[in-house]
Parts: C-alpha cells; sequence; structure tokens
C-alpha cells in the first residue's frame, strides 16, 4: 500500500530495489538475457511470416553492432534515430546501438512534416534507420537542418527497401571474426548519467519533447514497468516510440518472454485475431482501444480466455468501462497503471484496488499534491501531482528552459497532471493542468466532464474540448464524440438531456460535434488539441450560419 506521512505529507511506496543492478549497462544487461535462452523464440512477426530465436537475435544484434562500428564508424554517444513499426528487423537495431553505447531516439511513423522538422533539428541524429514509406520525410527534415546523416532503410512487408539506401538486412550478412559467445558491449562509467534513450514526449497537448533516459533509469525503472514471466506469450502494439513499446522489448527480452509483432495499426479485430492465434497471456491496451473493443460488434465472439493480465494506461480509463473490459478477461484482470515517459514506468498500479483509481505506488516512488499555490495537500485534496524516485530522467534533450520547468526546487518531477490520493493510498487522475476549460474563471478538468457525458448518454468515446467564445471573453464546455451506428439522440437532442444533469459550469454551451475517429498519438493517447481545432472550427461555422440566418 501507498504510506502517507502525515508531517511531510508525502506519500511512499514499500521502497523495494530493483533486482537488476542499475550500475551495469544497458547492453550488459541485454547480452546476457539473450544467453539464457538460446534456442527459444523470443519473437514472431505475424504479417511478414517469420520468428526469431534468441540466439539468432543476439547474433543478428552483434552483426549490426560491428557493422555500424567497423564499416560506418558509428562512436560512443552517437544519436541513432529509429522511425519505425513493429517489424521483424528493428530489435536488432535496436540492441545493436544499445551494445555500442549509442544513444537510441525513437519517432514516430505518424509524425506530420512539421514534427520531423522540429524533432529531427533537436536530435541531429548521426544515423537514420528508417520504414520506406517515411523516407522522404525524414530526408526532407535532415536537409532543413543541413545534417551530414547517414540512412538505413528497414524492409517493407513486400521485401522492399529503397533503392540508394543500405537496407538494414546487408547487416545481417556481416561476417564475425570472434565467436559471438566472447562479444562484449561497450563500457559505460557512470549508468546514471549517460543517455542510453531519448524517448519523445506524447505530444498529447503540445509538442513533443526529447526525454533524456539513462542507463540506470531503464535497468531500474523500465525493466520493471510489465509483470512478465519466462513462459509469457506478449502483444503490445505500440512501437519503439512509446514507452510500452520499448519496456515490452526490454523486459519481454530480460525474462525470456516470447513476442507477438505486427505491422498493422492495432483495432479490435486484429486484436481479438492476435489473442486468440497465439494464445497470448500478456497485453498492453490503451483506453481508447477499450472504448473500441466494448463498441465493437467481434466482442461476442471473442476469445480472451489466454490472457492472464492486460494492463492500460495513458489517459483517463472510466471505472465503468474497467468493469465492462474485465468481465471478458475471464482468466485474467485488468491492470491501470499510471505513469510519464519521463519516470520511464508506472509509478502507480491498481489491480485489485478501486474502479476508476490508478492504483498505489510502485517501483521506490514518491509523490506529494500540491496546489497552484505550491502548498503540499493532503488527502482527497486535488492538485499537481509531483514524482521522485531511485533515479529520473536527465531533462529534455536540446531545451534547458523546458528540463528547468520540469522539475520543482527539491527536485521532483511536476507532472502537470491533476489528481489526489484518498485514505487508503490509492490515487485518482482528474485531468492535465494544461487541458483545464476555463469558463468565466472556474477550472474544469474536462475528464469531469467527460465522465457525466458517458454516465448519461451511454456514449463510451467522448473528449471534452474549450470552445474559445471571445465576444463573452471565456472558454465554452463542449465535447467531441464517436457515435455508435444505432446512438439514438442527434447533437442537439444530447445537450438537450445534459442541460439538465450538468452544474452551470460543465453544461455543454460549446456544443456536441459528432467525429468517425479521433486522432491520436502512437501510444494511443487522444489528440486533444487537434479535437479543441476542430470543434472550434465548426463551432464558429455554425456560428456564422446562424447569424446569417437571423
Amino acid at each position: 500500500m501507498s504510506s502517507y506521512n502525515p508531517e511531510t505529507k508525502i506519500w511512499s511506496s514499500k521502497g523495494q530495489p530493483s533486482i537488476y543492478n542499475p550500475k551495469a549497462s544497458l547492453g550488459e544487461l541485454v547480452l546476457h538475457s539473450l544467453k539464457r535462452n538460446p534456442d527459444k523464440v523470443c519473437e514472431i512477426s505475424d504479417d511478414y511470416g517469420t520468428q526469431l530465436t534468441f540466439s539468432e537475435l543476439m547474433k543478428r544484434s552483434i552483426q549490426v553492432a560491428e557493422a555500424l562500428k567497423e564499416d560506418y564508424g558509428v562512436k560512443f554517444g552517437d544519436v541513432v534515430s529509429i522511425v519505425s513499426k513493429n517489424n521483424p528487423e528493428v530489435s536488432s537495431v535496436v540492441f545493436g546501438c544499445i551494445f555500442n553505447g549509442c544513444v537510441i531516439n525513437s519517432l514516430d511513423m505518424l509524425h506530420a512534416q512539421i514534427d520531423f522538422d522540429h524533432l529531427i533539428g533537436l536530435m541531429k541524429p548521426k544515423f537514420v534507420f528508417v520504414e520506406v514509406e517515411v523516407i522522404e520525410k525524414v530526408q526532407s527534415a535532415i536537409n532543413k537542418h543541413k545534417l551530414d546523416t547517414t540512412f538505413f532503410c528497414f524492409t517493407d512487408i513486400n521485401g522492399k527497401t529503397h533503392s540508394g539506401i543500405t537496407p538494414v538486412r546487408s547487416f545481417f550478412e556481416k561476417v564475425l571474426d570472434f565467436k559471438v559467445e566472447d562479444y562484449l558491449p561497450a563500457f559505460v562509467e557512470d549508468t546514471s548519467k549517460q543517455i542510453a534513450f531519448i524517448m519523445c514526449s506524447s505530444g498529447s497537448t503540445d509538442v513533443s519533447k526529447g526525454v533524456c533516459l539513462s542507463h540506470a533509469q531503464i535497468i531500474s525503472q523500465a525493466s520493471r514497468l510489465f509483470e512478465f514471466y519466462e513462459y509469457d506469450i506478449t502483444y503490445v502494439s505500440s512501437t519503439l516510440y512509446g514507452i510500452t513499446g520499448f519496456a515490452n522489448l526490454l523486459r519481454a527480452t530480460i525474462e525470456g518472454a516470447t513476442r507477438i509483432n505486427s505491422t498493422k495499426p492495432v483495432n479490435p479485430e486484429l486484436f481479438f485475431y492476435l489473442i486468440k492465434k497465439y494464445k497470448v497471456s500478456f497485453t498492453f491496451v490503451t483506453p481508447a482501444l477499450i472504448a473500441q473493443c466494448l463498441d465493437s460488434s467481434e466482442l461476442s465472439n471473442a476469445n480472451l480466455s489466454s490472457v492472464t493480465r492486460c494492463y492500460t494506461g495513458g489517459s483517463l480509463l472510466l471505472g465503468e468501462l474497467q468493469i465492462s473490459f474485465e468481465k471478458h478477461l475471464i482468466n485474467g484482470k485488468l491492470v491501470v497503471c499510471y505513469g510519464m515517459t519521463e519516470t520511464a514506468t508506472a509509478s502507480t498500479r491498481n489491480s485489485v484496488g478501486k474502479p476508476g483509481s490508478v492504483g498505489i505506488l510502485q517501483n521506490e516512488t514518491k509523490m506529494k499534491i500540491v496546489s497552484s499555490e505550491g502548498k503540499l495537500l493532503g488527502p482527497n485534496e486535488q492538485g499537481e501531482i509531483c514524482i521522485s524516485s531511485s533515479y529520473l530522467c536527465l531533462g529534455y534533450y536540446g531545451e534547458e528552459e523546458k528540463t528547468k520547468k520540469l522539475f520543482d526546487k527539491d527536485g521532483w518531477i511536476c507532472s502537470g497532471d491533476l489528481g489526489y490520493f484518498d485514505e487508503e493510498g490509492y490515487l485518482f487522475i482528474v485531468g492535465r493542468i494544461k487541458e483545464l476549460i476555463i469558463y468565466k474563471g472556474a477550472h474544469i478538468a474536462p475528464g469531469s466532464i467527460e465522465k457525466l457525458v458517458k454516465e448519461y448518454t451511454g456514449l463510451s468515446q467522448v473528449c471534452a474540448v474549450p470552445i474559445e467564445d471571445y465576444k463573452q471573453g471565456t472558454e465554452l464546455p463542449a465535447v467531441v464524440v464517436i457515435r455508435p451506428k444505432d446512438f439514438p439522440l442527434s447533437q442537439e437532442e444530447i445537450v438537450k438531456v445534459l442541460d439538465e444533469k450538468l452544474d452551470y459550469k460543465r453544461k455543454l454551451l460549446g456544443g456536441v460535434y459528432f467525429v468517425d475517429i479521433f486522432p491520436q498519438t502512437a501510444t494511443g493517447k487522444v489528440l486533444r488539441r487537434e479535437l479543441k481545432v476542430l470543434a472550434n472550427r465548426l463551432y464558429l461555422s455554425k456560428k456564422q450560419n446562424d447569424e446569417k440566418m437571423m
């Protein structure tokens, strides 16, 4: 349980240390793990129809490391960007770069050109591994910043690469003049200060930032994000762009589990299919995917009996959806997590506790709840969640001012999330500070509106956003929803129904707007800023039309 000190007003976990040594390098840990189960299958690529054993992955990773070092001059500390799906080659590239002591930066396949321009300009990678379909975007960003960057191309589902760019598969032909059993990765002198991974923040409310994770933080925190065992078969749709995708690759490798990969965008049909075909025992789903699964006509025929642990996190999950989805996990449980890319792990976890809560503290973690005036708050008092742990991130790559704002004067991470602990030490998330809707001076968490809309209408996919009404000098609450096919109410009827249910500051004065899909980040978080822009455009258009009719 989370323990509370009423004098300091700080919540603490039990403080159990990692069973792995944070003073060792990530390369040492990965190499040791790959040697443990040489003949076991470590990954299966469903759509490519391929699989790798641990010994095959180890050899290919060493070949990548040696080819990069001997043939291309890669040096310790070089920044290497990876833009990929969960293809059969990317794990070898990641581990090869780790063996060389490179700093890995993962980018999203779905980035717009402006995002590539921004992030490539920040990272200034010396080497880029990229999928065929986004080479032109990445090349454009490289050219814009006039970087001397070497490209390597992954093989696509049809066996094609890009002419003129070295294919990744050529590394697997590298002749080694030593036994793979004798290989040693690069030595890391201070694992708490050496960056291993630059993981981009989600960018759901602002432009992405490069979060610098050290070898020590990853080993201490990310390596135990998920509860894995050697006998597990895992499916996590997240790519390396998200901490869950990287943690799945690392954690499964460490424990000797088998990963199921697919390069296809995840949806309920693919999710159900892969779990049934491979008898998946562990999976991670976003709250958005949970809502889609519950709305899917395929759910009644889905076989989720093999799943013993299903993790979720990244955004708010209503207790009602948690209970409804868990009913379909007849032999498993839904584990709700809360964490940040900056913490590299789940800071809290709720597997047997209260629906609607993200659970109790984990992994040598401390938290405090702070008011907007800087006052420390007690149980059931809502404020910003601040986090401390044994190892914290090293800040934002190339952004000193934003790094300063990330930490408070005592070195705690300021999460930007609003929440509170109850008397039993369970954490509840209310929303993001930046997402607050400010109606006539009242600060309204979008989650509080979304919860009520779902409760009173039965809609499961709802996103509350602010409408900027300059004439009134305030923001107006509005919601964007995905309307199921058989849902009977119109936009105006939803507003009317809720008008009697919501208090004055939560009334949907900005309106209701139907969309077919929610734009999402690669990690499954709803891009609220895009929905906000869309809703404001529709609101303004409707207002102009109404004025013409008068």
